[in-house]
């Protein structure tokens, strides 16, 4: 059953760390290892290294490898799976939706002034440790870029990390958007806009 935690605090630092030592056998142990992680604090080193980049074979957990890229669903989908094989239960996989701004994240701030708006709810995924929230999607990434903005979060299995995440965010936007009736926006282009956004933060 899926719980949706509406307005969540904001985390706190665990005193714990979370890292295990890699030994299942299954494909995404047996893939991390291939790249020299024996740990899940370097699997995650890696998964922040690899560029951030939309993934052609969607929904596959092992496309991170394969090609060498990964968005913040499809990376912490596979870290999370990776926790799941060496039964390091603690580990949740999350999505959110915080205010998305020229504050928590600079490269938006030109799209957003072009259309007049100020943010705009993004989802992003990243996992949680004893709610500690862990952002392995770029070298810099960091709960604390955008957890006082965040608005809504739901934990997830990983294959849900794709469809999933899409349905979930643009029915939020499609509620937003009427709790915000002067914005002059549909759903078409506002989807229109946050890909535009996305698109600032490839560059």
């Amino acid at each position: 059953m899926i719980e949706i935690r509406k307005n969540p605090i904001p985390s706190q630092k665990s005193k714990m760390e979370a890292n295990f030592t890699i030994q299942a056998k299954g494909p995404l142990s047996d893939a991390f290892r291939g790249t020299g992680a024996g740990t899940f604090s370097l699997a995650c080193g890696f998964v922040r290294r690899i560029p951030y980049r939309r993934n052609r074979e969607k929904g596959n957990l092992l496309a991170i490898f394969h090609e060498q890229c990964g968005t913040c669903s499809s990376k912490h989908a596979a870290l999370r799976q990776l926790a799941i094989e060496n039964s390091f239960d603690e580990l949740e996989l999350m999505i959110g939706v915080y205010r998305m701004n020229g504050l928590n994240t600079p490269k938006v701030s030109r799209v957003l002034k072009r259309h007049g708006i100020d943010h705009i709810p993004e989802a992003h995924g990243y996992l949680k440790y004893f709610g500690a929230i862990i952002d392995c999607t770029t070298l810099h990434s960091k709960g604390g870029d955008f957890k006082n903005d965040l608005l809504e979060e739901v934990t997830i299995e990983p294959v849900q990390a794709a469809d999933f995440k899409t349905a979930w965010h643009k029915n939020y936007l499609q509620n937003w958007l009427v709790q915000n009736a002067a914005l002059s926006f549909g759903l078409r282009k506002l989807w229109q806009l946050r890909e535009a956004c996305i698109e600032s933060l490839r560059k």
